[in-house]
């Protein structure tokens, strides 16, 4: 909604203008599930685009309807963007994107998410690569195949980043640091250099900084050096 948008846009511009940063993530609850959004303003905006139709219900499951809602999302945190841009002008964007829609394509229409958009209009994507978040019987297995998804993809792995979990959040349990890095390896192995993890519990030092830092790049930290 207009009103929506200038509340957010405000909320932007005086951010970048009090305070000064290097980048912005467009975290994973900016979407729009498979039965939104069918409010005035974004019918029209369909309508706009292309799509007829007699009534909301008609535009379950149109493949062209979830790429407008992609596209509307797309086109929200560009002009939340350019808000930033005019004080911060070297700012870098990156936004994350459910492991689900990469793995099953068709998945899109259930968080207006699209890869191979965000990769064309964020500077970094961050790949929710977390298999105990998707319940991934074999973790390995799971990480494996949403690799060599994106080795196929011809997408520039420069532009993508493997986000893994520390955490289990369904049984609430610590990933533990090993099982981490040899995720990190793995990755390695298939020619991903760009991941992280999250959540860092630096108060309680999980993962363990000094066992994961030789799979890092932080070769510049002060107090470690190889």
């Amino acid at each position: 909604k207009p009103e929506t948008l200038k509340i957010m846009t405000k909320l932007y511009a005086d951010l970048a203008k009090h305070a000064k940063f290097a980048g912005i993530l467009f975290h994973d609850d900016g979407i729009l599930t498979d039965d939104e959004d069918v409010s005035p303003e974004a019918l029209a905006y369909y309508k706009e685009h292309g799509i007829t139709f007699n009534s909301a219900s008609e535009l379950l499951n149109n493949s062209l309807w979830s790429r407008l809602k992609t596209k509307a999302l797309i086109e929200f945190t560009n002009k939340l963007r350019q808000q930033v841009y005019y004080y911060l002008p070297t700012i870098k964007t990156a936004r994350n994107i459910y492991a689900q829609v990469i793995v099953n394509p068709e998945s899109e229409q259930w968080f207006a998410q699209n890869l191979k958009e965000f990769v064309k209009n964020y500077d970094t994507t961050a790949i929710m690569a977390m298999p105990y978040m998707e319940q991934a019987k074999n973790p390995k297995k799971w990480l494996t195949q949403l690799a060599d998804i994106i080795n196929q993809s011809n997408l520039p792995k420069a532009k993508i980043i493997f986000e893994l979990q520390a955490k289990n959040w369904h049984n609430k349990s610590k990933i533990v640091t090993k099982e981490l890095i040899q995720q990190f390896q793995l990755l390695q192995q298939k020619g991903i250099m760009n991941y992280g993890y999250y959540p860092d519990d630096f108060l309680m030092n999980h993962p363990n900084f000094t066992e994961i830092f030789p799979e890092m790049s932080l070769t510049d930290f002060p107090y470690y050096k190889r």
